[in-house]
């Protein structure tokens, strides 16, 4: 599941909830393309996130990446230490 927020009217927060793997990436591909559209900022808060794998990861660097380059600043926060490695490494390796 994915929960999005407006915290401002100019920023939307993104929270991936439980897991983020190759089952469930589809529709956080979704979501984000929807945010992307309408120009704002994004915030993708891993906080409620239980498990991630490699695809998962890839999505949000790829995502944080694809918003940041359309001028909208990317902010992703939260999430345990194991989810945090694996999402800095998938950034890492798009690089």
């Amino acid at each position: 599941m994915i929960e999005l927020v407006s915290e401002r009217p100019d920023r939307v927060v993104c929270r991936p909830v439980g897991d983020l793997d190759i089952y469930s990436v589809d529709a956080f591909r979704r979501v984000i393309g929807d945010v992307t559209r309408s120009g704002v900022a994004l915030k993708i808060d891993l906080m409620h996130l239980t498990y991630i794998d490699v695809v998962g990861a890839r999505a949000i660097s790829n995502a944080s990446g694809y918003v940041s380059s359309g001028g909208s600043p990317t902010l992703v926060v939260g999430g345990t230490r194991a989810i945090r490695r694996m999402v800095d490494y998938a950034s890492e390796r798009s690089s």
